[in-house]
């Protein structure tokens, strides 16, 4: 087993971050021995507050692309939805449909409606799974002395 003195991870002591960027600043971590895709560049730092800062670029980044995703999970059937409900409304207002199945219509709607109710409730900053915290409160009112 190697020393840390001798690894290409470290460098006087000091821990050495790698990472990968393209011209549009998309970052993935990587190593100096790594094949590096069409249009990266190899970066290196022993900096803590450049890794604290290229953490939360990856963060973003990962945020961003999950976001991404859901929403278009999301809307991806979002029209078969609609129009099940629009299906189930024109139902109802048909002339030949028993009570008993506008009851059950009725109630279809009241559960889609409660879901929809739901999802918008739940959601903050446009996405609710990706939720991360509460909306942003307003100022104390208390004074710190």
């Amino acid at each position: 087993m190697s020393s840390s003195a001798d690894d290409w991870n470290f460098e006087n002591g000091k821990e050495r971050l790698w990472w990968a960027e393209n011209a549009v600043g998309h970052v993935f971590f990587t190593s100096p021995f790594s094949p590096l895709p069409l249009g990266y560049e190899r970066h290196s730092t022993t900096s803590p507050k450049e890794m604290d800062r290229l953490f939360n670029r990856m963060h973003e980044q990962d945020r961003e692309q999950n976001e991404k995703m859901i929403e278009s999970l999301y809307n991806r059937n979002r029209a078969k939805y609609d129009m099940l409900r629009s299906t189930l409304r024109n139902r109802l207002t048909m002339a030949g449909v028993s009570d008993a199945e506008k009851n059950i219509i009725r109630a279809s709607l009241k559960l889609m409606d409660e879901r929809d109710f739901k999802m918008q409730q739940n959601t903050v900053y446009g996405v609710s799974a990706m939720q991360e915290s509460e909306a942003p409160t307003g100022p104390m009112t208390t004074k710190v002395m």
